[in-house]
């Protein structure tokens, strides 16, 4: 069966980086998932997310969906579709979320740390990776990818980067951080947890969306879910004390200022990233205007969430709508 050619009478479900369709296959309902050509990926991709799936499919207790076929030429995949509603969808930022959820997602977070690296194959994607404990490399690591991606977007964005006023030291600062941090373990990490990457089926959250997966230190992980969360501030503090309290001691020197310093560098990431796409999206030919409100207002977020750490300048949504619309 030619999988693509039966695509392209499905309208698909589009994301930044792949298409996703739904279809009915051999009696059973699926997602057929595929790269889009021309997509400039944002973030590391290490792992390719049909492997991750494949491993985590053969283990107990990891609530993700099923793979059922991959290919690398032409780039595919078919994996289970899962029925249920998505986080987002009913749950959005501001409301608070179901009562399983917290629980849930740290006890994925606690299975993923007690997960094996030695041997795992996994870790032939990593060979030219910080070695685990070194925290302070991965960070530094990760700065560099992100610094790397700057200098890409700046050639086409300058004028954007210039309106926000960002210091001249913009990666010094992080680097700074580096060697403050504490070394631990490093973990396989999903990479990407927020609210439309979870499905809640009956009383399960099921977990979607491993294309960022990667071997990092787990507070990594943790941060980037407590910054794309937006959780209510006594949400946030239960999850983050359940999974302080879940996860075993050698993961636990330096966790709350080694968290604040991850968050401070997602924060980063967001802006520099994230400001380009909402530039993007309000430019695509058919963008609503209620649309293109909500991404100014987004945009305002980021900008005062960096400012903190970078003293950048901030805008209103208004004013940010305004200059876009030029």
């Amino acid at each position: 069966m030619d999988i693509l050619k039966m695509t392209r009478s499905i309208k698909p479900i589009s994301g930044y980086n792949n298409l996703n369709y739904t279809a009915e296959l051999e009696g059973r309902k699926v997602i057929i998932r595929v790269p889009i050509e021309d997509s400039e990926p944002m973030n590391p991709r290490m792992i390719p997310e049909a492997q991750m799936l494949s491993l985590l499919n053969n283990l107990e207790g990891f609530p993700v969906p099923r793979l059922y076929q991959s290919s690398e030429d032409p780039k595919f995949m078919i994996m289970e579709f899962i029925e249920g509603e998505l986080i987002n969808d009913v749950y959005p930022r501001g409301c608070r979320l179901p009562e399983q959820f917290i629980p849930q997602t740290v006890a994925l977070l606690q299975k993923l740390s007690s997960l094996e690296l030695i041997g795992n194959p996994l870790c032939t994607y990593f060979q030219d990776w910080p070695q685990s404990g070194d925290t302070e490399g991965f960070y530094l690591h990760m700065i560099s990818l992100l610094e790397q991606t700057y200098l890409k977007l700046r050639g086409h964005y300058s004028y954007l980067y210039e309106m926000f006023e960002l210091p001249d030291d913009l990666f010094e600062r992080f680097r700074r951080i580096a060697g403050q941090l504490t070394p631990r373990p490093f973990v396989l990490s999903h990479g990407d947890l927020h609210r439309k990457n979870c499905i809640l089926r009956n009383t399960e959250i099921v977990f979607l969306d491993w294309e960022l997966s990667m071997i990092a230190d787990p507070l990594y992980d943790v941060a980037v879910h407590l910054f794309k969360m937006e959780y209510l501030p006594e949400e946030q503090e239960l999850f983050v004390g359940m999974l302080h309290d879940s996860l075993p001691t050698r993961f636990l020197a330096g966790f709350e200022h080694d968290l604040t310093s991850y968050l401070k560098a997602e924060q980063a990431r967001a802006l520099l990233i994230d400001s380009v796409r909402y530039v993007g999206q309000f430019h695509t030919a058919g963008t609503s205007e209620v649309l293109k409100k909500q991404l100014a207002s987004k945009l305002e977020t980021k900008l005062l969430q960096a400012s903190a750490f970078w003293g950048n300048k901030c805008f209103s949504a208004e004013h940010i709508y305004d200059i876009l619309s030029r």
